[in-house]
Formats: C-alpha cells, sequence, structure tokens
C-alpha cells in the first residue's frame, strides 16, 4: 500500500476495475481464488470473463469465429487493456475509463471502447504500414478524446 490513502484509493479502483474478481472456475470446475498482480493468473481471469469462446480457445488450431468476433484476438485486447491499468501505463488509459463510467457506460462496453482504440494502434503496425510508436502519441491521443 502507498503512503498516501487517496493515491491508494486510486490504485486499487483502476485495479478493481480492471480485473473485478479474484475469484473463478477454471474449466467449470472448482472455484479457485488467483492472484491478479500475476500476469498469468490475471489471464486466466480475463479469460473467465468470456465463457463463449472457452471451446474455441481451447484448441489451439481454431480459426473459428464467434458472434463475427476472433476470440483469440477479442481476449489478447482484453488483456492488454487490463494490463494498461493494472500498470497506469499510459495514464491515458484509466482517465478515459474514468471519464466513460462517470457518463454512466458499463466496464464491458468501456474496455470495448479503449481496446478499439488500442487497435488503431496495432493494426497498422502489425500490418507494415507504420512503425509502432514507444511513445505511443496518437494512442494516448485517441484516448483523451474518449
Amino acid at each position: 500500500m502507498l503512503a498516501d490513502p487517496t493515491a491508494t484509493r486510486e490504485l486499487l479502483a483502476r485495479r478493481r476495475f480492471a480485473v473485478p474478481t479474484i475469484v473463478t472456475s477454471i474449466d467449470g470446475g472448482e472455484e479457485v481464488e488467483l492472484d491478479p498482480a500475476d500476469e498469468d493468473q490475471r489471464e486466466l481471469l480475463i479469460l473467465a470473463e468470456h465463457p463463449e469462446y472457452r471451446a474455441v480457445l481451447a484448441d489451439p488450431m481454431s480459426d473459428e469465429l464467434v458472434e463475427g468476433a476472433n476470440p483469440r484476438l477479442h481476449v489478447a485486447l482484453h488483456q492488454v487493456i487490463a494490463n494498461q491499468l493494472w500498470d497506469d501505463t499510459p495514464p491515458e488509459v484509466w482517465q478515459a475509463a474514468r471519464r466513460l463510467l462517470a457518463q454512466g457506460h458499463d466496464r464491458h462496453a468501456i474496455l470495448h471502447a479503449l481496446a478499439y482504440e488500442l487497435s488503431h494502434e496495432l493494426y497498422p503496425a502489425l500490418t507494415g504500414q507504420h512503425t509502432p510508436d514507444p511513445d505511443m502519441t496518437a494512442y494516448r491521443a485517441r484516448l483523451r478524446t474518449l
């Protein structure tokens, strides 16, 4: 915990938004408590939020879409956003999330809005249209307008 109670509350609020629960069921079995500070366990908690993708994700060779979405890409974007929120890097992610919360949007819709903005940075970099920007200038600017 931080020495500043306000900073501690803010850190906890941000991390609870990133990963709202620490209890999940793995493969439909007994509930287990996981540590969201551990990135691998955080991934399991994020996967648990998407049971509709479980069958596709269980098959490493599957490229099946679920309701028009690529489950692997969808969950990967959730993971990146959760990691950015967890680490507060860039801080514009949490600032945008708080603004959207104040406007009445639900958590999952906010995560999708954040991931959408991230995809604008990732797609051109992954397809060779431009080199990645280590400062994430354009991404951060888009987040400020959300």
